[in-house]
């Protein structure tokens, strides 16, 4: 038994010798190898040259460590490991460098606007965080540019160039090959829609010597294939439901230049026949106007019109409390006497009746909600509408405090006939400083800080204080406003001005030495594009002395006022803040239009 045992205590002790021994060879030894991981960006070659080994040298614990930290030193990379195993070096890094700025060449005249605003779009910016496979989807984005545009062989390649500090400078060589451009197209068959129509509806038309900024006349096979759907489609909207294809030819000539030639059948003209609506119950929400038109003889069976229809029938039932109802439209095909009607079912699914239960309102971590509340005409307890609720994400995104707004209906659990409204608000940033300098005829030079706040307190309460000094004078000016008192319609506007004469003037020509202003104004809400505004002010002017000088025009400026002068005045303004509505009709609008009138009502001393 004793032997036996000592026999396992040799056979551990040889066990524990030879691991010890392979630990010591393979944590210590001769590079034979350098194996190197991870990089994308860095040159094999620059990370070597960080090394503090190279093949032949002997390493150990002390020089890995040393090469790691040479590494992170460099700032190129995020993580850094190594490992040593019979010889082999095995470098292992995860890059995180810096992009210190890039420019391209090979970039037509034409197109740079273009590159530029899609580089832009791609996400590079100065001092973001750049991955080797950034680049390479870039590569790809780029040629992908190019193609929609007809170049077929375009070629590009992505330089980078490091920078002290774990920063990389990325120059993008661009090839942009060999450009295919519509020469001819030739369009047959099309009789009920002009040529022009065509080319407007299919975004493909024939090169044309003025127009040479537009990329209609570039041909790709992508394009090509989506301009014959586009036409197809633009037939079956016009009411052509038998269009066919009789004949396509395309033909590209050695210069690039591009021949398309169509000949297509319109077939005929379909009329709407039958409608059938099904599925509306009850008589609270009329429709018979929006399904007029198609009652009219001999009406066209324009697709775009049937769901502009459906559209209609939705919005209509979502404005009378029905706040998930659908529409879904079957078509049926039928002929009498030689003519091709088109059948129409309108099956409704009408819904649940909504009321809606609560508003609420996330985002707004500046704004209290109540100043929504009070302005917005939707309100806990109505009647579901869809219409009133987008016409409240329309006020909420005329506010200049508020950058975006959206909104989504929820149907509360366990409560047949009740939703909550969410808004999701955006805001901005409440405070806003401008420096300026600058010159004008009246104050010469100057230098001018304002301070303006838009959502002070949280209340919409804006507020604005402006601080000059110029050659001639010193103006100190604070103003506020707020557009809803108690939550109602009306609101104020109060403005104190204050402007003091520099006692070293380069001439004499002011003869106003303080100049103090009051003005005070009450606000009526008219409706979501309209205000009115009606202030009275205050103003009170000291005369400079005198013996300040016998300056030709002073002396009647002072017959006429011998003393202080005191000014009273009446203002009205009407706001209209339609500018942007037509151009941005779903995003809100933040511009206004001011129409005022002015009067002094008297002076006094």
């Amino acid at each position: 038994m004793s032997s036996y045992m000592n026999s396992i205590g040799k056979f551990v002790c040889l066990f524990m010798w030879v691991s010890f021994s392979f630990y010591l060879w393979g944590s210590e030894g001769t590079v034979t190898s350098i194996d190197i991981r991870g990089n994308h960006l860095v040159p094999v070659t620059t990370i070597e040259s960080m090394l503090p080994v190279i093949l032949g040298d002997e390493i150990d614990d002390a020089l890995m460590d040393n090469g790691i930290k040479s590494l992170y030193e460099s700032e190129y990379f995020e993580d850094v490991s190594m490992s040593f195993d019979h010889g082999a070096l095995q470098v292992d890094v995860k890059e995180n460098l810096i992009l210190s700025g890039f420019y391209y060449t090979g970039v037509g005249f034409f197109k740079d606007s273009d590159f530029k605003e899609f580089i832009g779009n791609a996400g590079l910016k100065k001092g973001s965080v750049i991955h080797g496979y950034q680049l390479k989807r870039l590569e790809n984005d780029i040629q992908t540019f190019y193609q929609v545009q007809g170049y077929t062989d375009v070629d590009v390649t992505v330089v980078h160039h490091l920078r002290p500090g774990g920063y990389v400078f990325l120059e993008f060589q661009i090839d942009e090959g060999s450009h295919l451009v519509i020469e001819k197209l030739n369009l047959a068959g099309n009789h009920a829609l002009s040529q022009s129509k065509i080319e407007d509806a299919i975004q493909m038309s024939a090169s044309k010597w003025w127009n040479f900024w537009s990329s209609s006349s570039s041909y790709t096979t992508l394009r090509y294939d989506f301009a014959k759907e586009a036409l197809k489609e633009l037939y079956y909207n016009q009411g052509y439901y038998n269009f066919q294809w009789v004949n396509e030819d395309v033909q590209i000539n050695d210069d690039g230049r591009v021949t398309i030639n169509w000949e297509i059948k319109e077939g005929q003209l379909f009329l709407v026949g039958d409608i059938n609506i099904t599925g509306l119950h009850g008589h609270d929400v009329d429709i018979s106007d929006l399904i007029a038109p198609l009652k009219q003889p001999k009406t066209s069976a324009v697709r775009e019109m049937f769901f502009e229809i459906k559209n209609q029938i939705e919005k209509r039932l979502k404005d009378g409390g029905y706040a998930f109802a659908s529409v879904d439209i079957d078509f049926l095909e039928s002929s009498r006497d030689n003519q091709k009607y088109i059948n129409i079912d309108f099956n409704i699914d009408q819904g649940q009746y909504y009321r809606v239960r609560r508003i609420v309102f996330a985002g707004n971590e500046q704004s209290d909600s109540q100043v929504f509340r009070n302005i917005l005409p939707i309100y806990e307890g109505m009647r579901f509408s869809e219409s009133l609720i987008e016409r409240s994400e329309w006020i909420l995104m005329s506010k200049p405090y508020i950058e975006y707004a959206s909104w989504e209906v929820v149907q509360v659990p366990d409560i047949d006939n009740a939703v909550d409204i969410q808004f999701q608000l955006v805001e901005n940033n409440r405070g806003k400083t401008v420096f300026k300098v600058g010159h004008s005829s009246v104050d010469r030079s100057f230098v001018a800080a304002e301070y303006d706040v838009n959502n002070l307190l949280g209340y919409g309460i804006s507020s604005s204080m402006a601080l000059q000094y110029s050659h001639i004078a010193k103006d100190v000016s604070f103003s506020i406003s707020h557009p809803n008192i108690f939550g109602g319609p009306w609101g104020y506007e109060s403005s104190v001005n204050y402007r003091r004469a520099n006692s070293k003037k380069a001439d004499e020509q002011d003869h106003v030495l303080h100049d103090i202003s009051f003005s005070h104004g009450v606000s009526r809400r008219l409706d979501d594009h309209n205000d009115l505004l009606v202030s009275l002010g205050y103003s009170y002017l000291t005369l400079k002395n005198k013996d300040q000088g016998d300056n030709v025009d002073y002396q009647p400026f002072v017959d006429i006022f011998s003393r202080d002068v005191e000014q009273y005045s009446l203002s009205g303004s009407w706001r209209a803040n339609y500018l942007n509505r037509f151009l941005m009709p779903q995003s809100g609008y933040k511009h206004s239009l001011d129409l005022g009138l002015h009067r002094v009502l008297g002076n006094g001393s």
